[in-house]
């Protein structure tokens, strides 16, 4: 990887440890060959394989469907994308199309990066962006605070499903 990452890529959130492919199939309801540049998240997975099928939500789901994107119609385009390991001290990021900034929570660290003159991220801008970096920071917390207020209460959780996800990282 471009930041000598090779066992611990699970603790920083790099572009090339993030940004991975995602690949839908479901014949007679997607399109075949759709590329989508659009940033979008792992948490709208859920809620478009419930649209895909016809299941309606129950509940309240943070993430969106992606089925009209995939369709080529009209989508509320998200302009910031949040990331965070699953790793305690856990890292940060949210981007906005050409903006990252991601938080090491550990050292109390920033990183700012313009992704579209830097895509390998190796110029910081936290010094000479500032303005950019306030921005992004306030973006983030107010991201956190949004997340904290849907967070899954675990006493309501069997013990086999909290089991099931402390192992896959979801809880600790």
């Amino acid at each position: 990887t471009e930041h000598n990452f090779y066992f611990n890529h699970s603790h920083f959130l790099y572009e090339e440890l993030i940004r991975v492919p995602l690949i839908i199939t479901f014949p007679g309801k997607i399109p075949k060959s759709k590329i989508i540049q659009q940033q979008v998240q792992s948490i709208d997975i859920m809620p478009t394989i419930l649209d895909l099928v016809n299941v309606k939500k129950e509940i309240i789901i943070e993430g969106e469907s992606l089925t009209p994107l995939m369709k080529s119609k009209k989508w509320h385009y998200r302009p910031y994308a949040f990331s965070e390991s699953a790793y305690w001290p856990a890292p940060q990021c949210i981007r906005a199309s050409d903006w990252k900034l991601m938080h090491n929570r550990k050292n109390g660290n920033y990183e700012l990066y313009n992704l579209k003159e830097d895509p390998k991220e190796s110029n910081n801008l936290i010094y000479i962006e500032k303005d950019k970096l306030e921005f992004l920071k306030q973006k983030l917390v107010e991201h956190i605070k949004h997340a904290r207020r849907h967070r899954i209460n675990k006493s309501l959780l069997s013990g086999d499903t909290k089991e099931k996800l402390r192992s896959l990282g979801y809880v600790q």
